[in-house]
């Protein structure tokens, strides 16, 4: 109504843009010109059509959605990947090219992942389509028309989509206008013919690091020169509007421009890289920083960590619920990207984030295991809290497993819970359940990695998520999987919950009847009475109790040790155990606090060369030490942890063991094994500082079958019983 009518246009004074996303006809040229004030085209066929007025032309591409289409950086298991339409009915000349191209391809063994276009059965939602170009490795674009009326070839909006999502572009060497926005066989590769295809298709699934090279700067210059900002900026100049706010966006158009772009389009193009301040989409300092933890090297962060759009969402969701003094559960924060986006929006908010994790690494992600095993992850997290000015004031980081430090927390604690731990089936509905009832009404519990609802794959791929669901992820022939995930939230809130749009982002908001006996309303309740109670003494002892001690690590640990140790003589029966010597104020404080209880100290002396050499003047000295405990403490002394040594440990009945001063895997795997029976709690030192002992520390929990239990900035751990 408006375009038709120029006196309405006139009088709103609302200049129109008509966007032209397909070639020109001559009669629809004529059309636009007459009404609009702009006309946005594609390609060079377009601008002749309307070249006969300049001023109303504008040649830019097709503009993306940021948080569609982006480069998860996740594996890519589609080989190759035509989305688009190669087929229509009654006219089987239309799109011939593209059918000869893949037909060539399959023939040669090649597997062609083809959806999309107008068949009803291959239609596929934006996020689905993006999620084609994010897991392939080559996507082909075929550029022709099929319509020499209206010109040969067009720039096709997935020549953008491809490259936004960290796909190789592959397509006819022929085509021009592509080569305006990206240098061929430099940003993209082209080919000849279906041979040349077939050719360039098998070199390149076959070279690697060329294929991702290539990709990583098509990526790099569409993420920084073609973006919806700088679109938008190029429309508004033309039509003399400013724009103002604070983000600078670079050159809009291509470098390249033919001939055939007006003189006042060239001058743009020249000045276009200007710092421009635009105000099209942030508008809160947490979403900017979102963005500017992915486009820094801010944080100590590579691999592992929420992709950009995905962070941007959990902002999103977190502000509709965010009030003052809100308090947030995360489970699962490594080395703290998602962190570090909900600490920006609690820091507005004087909020409270609890993270929780043992940043050790998840078994069902060996990657995970082997960094956490050469890098002390827990480490790079404080550091990276520290660096945003988030630890303490904000973000509460506590070392331990999920299901055990859900214990210490009341029901009804928090307004917000996301998790991203342990992806396995058995992990992610044991943390929900768990969680749950610690959600307050109303609020919301969320995750990440799931891609999909379960009750909308085919039969055949349930099944897989089924038989595979302990493991991280699978590929499928729907796509890729985080099979634990999809199958246990869908199992805990059946249809209830939602998944965001563009992202694996699933959400539940809590509803009162959660409280009252549905969706996980009960924590699992197979724990030792006792077990809830220690913990939180563990992290009692953790809060208030540590001082700094300058010279001999960060806080005094033989006060935590004989306040552990304390705890386990009131609640079990049983002597207490030290296995290994490094110093002697420990060992004082648990003869003293032997005595005081009517309890024995065994102290078992290695001479092996990762403890201090056992002399007779070591003896002599620890004896002087302890002489008014002499009546309590034995002494056992041993070369290493014989059979004799470890039967005569086994035989005895202990409520608290610690084992001090080992420096490898196998003797303190060996003695945290000896210390099975043990009714109470073992405690290991050096885990935080020694790779070896952590590794012990990690089997022996699987072993022992107990919980691990980290505190912050400590450098023992714990083995609880759960």
């Amino acid at each position: 109504m408006i375009m038709r009518n120029p006196i309405i246009r006139q009088k709103m004074g609302i200049p129109v843009v008509a966007f032209c996303y397909d070639t020109l006809s001559p009669a629809a040229g004529d059309f636009f010109l007459s009404y609009a004030d702009l006309n946005v085209v594609l390609d060079s066929s377009s601008y002749l059509v309307t070249s006969s007025q300049p001023d109303k032309y504008l040649y830019l591409w097709t503009p993306q959605d940021s948080r569609i289409y982006y480069n998860p950086s996740l594996e890519r298991d589609i080989d190759v990947s035509f989305v688009g339409t190669v087929q229509i009915e009654n006219d089987k000349d239309r799109y011939s090219d593209r059918r000869k191209g893949i037909d060539a391809l399959r023939k040669a063994g090649i597997e062609v992942y083809q959806a999309g276009g107008q068949r009803s059965d291959l239609r596929l939602s934006v996020e689905e389509y993006a999620r084609v170009f994010m897991r392939s490795k080559i996507s082909l674009n075929f550029p022709r028309t099929g319509l020499p009326e209206m010109g040969v070839f067009q720039l096709k909006g997935r020549v953008f989509e491809a490259t936004l999502c960290g796909s190789l572009l592959l397509e006819e060497e022929e085509n021009p206008e592509t080569a305006k926005w990206f240098e061929p066989n430099v940003d993209y590769v082209t080919y000849k013919d279906e041979t040349d295809l077939v050719e360039k298709v098998k070199y390149y699934l076959e070279h690697d690091d060329e294929r991702i090279e290539i990709a990583r700067r098509s990526y790099e210059k569409a993420k920084s020169k073609y973006t919806e900002f700088a679109f938008w900026q190029a429309i508004f100049e033309r039509l003399g509007i400013k724009v103002e706010d604070n983000l600078a966006f670079e050159n809009k158009l291509p470098e390249n421009q033919t001939s055939q772009a007006p003189e006042k389009q060239q001058q743009e193009a020249n000045s276009s890289s200007q710092q421009l301040e635009v105000s099209l989409r942030w508008n809160s300092i947490s979403e900017l920083f979102s963005q500017i933890l992915h486009q820094t090297d801010l944080l100590n962060i590579k691999r592992h960590h929420t992709p950009e759009n995905h962070c941007i969402a959990l902002e999103s969701l977190l502000r509709k619920v965010a009030k003052k003094q809100m308090k947030v559960l995360e489970i699962g924060s490594w080395k703290g990207m998602a962190t570090a986006v909900m600490g920006g929006v609690l820091s507005e908010y004087e909020g409270t984030l609890f993270a929780i994790d043992t940043w050790k690494g998840s078994s069902s992600v060996p990657s995970m295991e082997r960094e956490a095993r050469g890098t002390n992850i827990f480490n790079v997290f404080i550091q990276n809290m520290k660096m945003l000015g988030l630890l303490n004031q904000i973000v509460q980081p506590i070392g331990m497993e999920s299901i055990a430090a859900a214990q210490i927390f009341q029901d009804n604690s928090f307004d917000f819970i996301f998790i991203d731990g342990d992806h396995s089936y058995s992990s992610i509905k044991q943390d929900i359940l768990a969680w749950l009832p610690t959600l307050k009404e109303g609020g919301t519990i969320c995750g990440h990695c799931a891609e999909g609802y379960y009750s909308q794959y085919s039969e055949k791929v349930k099944a897989e998520i089924d038989r595979q669901c302990e493991v991280d992820y699978i590929k499928t022939e729907e796509g890729g999987v985080h099979p634990g995930v999809v199958k246990a939230v869908y199992e805990v809130f059946g249809h209830q919950y939602e998944i965001m749009p563009g992202t694996y982002l699933w959400h539940y908001q809590k509803k009162a009847i959660d409280s009252q006996g549905s969706v996980g309303a009960s924590k699992p309740n197979k724990l030792n009475p006792y077990y809830a109670a220690h913990v939180k003494i563990l992290l009692n002892i953790l809060g208030e109790n540590t001082k700094e001690e300058p010279g001999q690590g960060s806080i005094y640990q033989n006060e935590r040790i004989c306040l552990v140790a304390q705890y386990c003589i009131q609640g079990w029966n049983g002597d207490l155990i030290q296995l290994g010597f490094s110093g002697i104020e420990v060992t004082k404080k648990l003869a003293e606090l032997a005595k005081k209880s009517n309890r024995r100290l065994v102290i078992v002396l290695l001479a092996e060369a990762e403890t201090k050499e056992v002399s007779s003047n070591l003896e002599e000295t620890l004896l002087k030490e302890i002489e008014p405990y002499t009546d309590v403490v034995s002494i056992i002394k041993s070369g290493s942890l014989t059979d004799e040594t470890i039967e005569l440990i086994k035989n005895q009945e202990f409520c608290f063991a610690f084992i001090e001063g080992l420096e490898t895997y196998d003797t303190c795997l060996t003695a945290i094994k000896t210390f099975t029976g043990c009714s109470g709690i073992i405690a290991v030192d050096n885990v935080l500082e020694s790779q070896e002992i952590s590794r012990a520390f990690l089997q022996g929990s699987e072993f022992t079958n107990r919980s691990k239990l980290y505190l912050p900035l400590c450098r023992e751990g714990y083995l609880l019983w759960s």
